[in-house]
């Protein structure tokens, strides 16, 4: 079900977004420094967004993805151990798709794209501005492994 919010919130949710895909790139490149660095702008976008333009069921969504979201953030950022950044960024970037997908991306596309192979097989998932697909979690391993599965709006 989904609440198609303001166009305000909708535009905060998309600053978090584009923010991760600094995250998102560290992570491509195997580079775990830069990967802990990248959340300091990732958490500023998310305590930019504005709760009030929420209710009820809507405000009660994100407060729970934000719990997710932030949670992993932190894990990312006290950690320089590439396969400890990896599984938080796959739940990291689990809890910002439910965001995206009950919300709406305010106008861009965003491609979620998974990757078969990562956490063991069991599959991981990202979200990306691009439909060419620059695996996060095997780097130059695997770079071209994934494939779009949606696209938000």
């Amino acid at each position: 079900h989904s609440h198609r919010a303001v166009a305000e919130f909708q535009g905060q949710l998309r600053n978090v977004f584009t923010a991760s895909l600094k995250l998102k790139d560290a992570l491509v490149l195997s580079d775990a420094a830069t990967a802990s660095a990248s959340i300091t702008e990732i958490k500023t976008s998310i305590s930019k967004v504005d709760l009030n333009l929420l209710k009820d069921e809507g405000l009660m969504d994100w407060m729970g993805s934000l719990k997710i979201l932030n949670e992993n953030l932190e894990r990312i950022g006290s950690s320089n151990d590439l396969a400890i950044q990896r599984q938080a960024f796959s739940s990291f970037s689990d809890a910002l798709y439910r965001s995206l997908k009950e919300f709406g991306a305010g106008g861009i596309m965003v491609y979620y794209v998974q990757c078969p192979m990562a956490n063991n097989n069991a599959g991981a998932y990202w979200l990306s501005d691009t439909k060419e697909i620059r695996n996060p979690y095997f780097g130059n391993e695997m770079l071209s492994c994934g494939k779009v599965k949606e696209s938000i709006q």
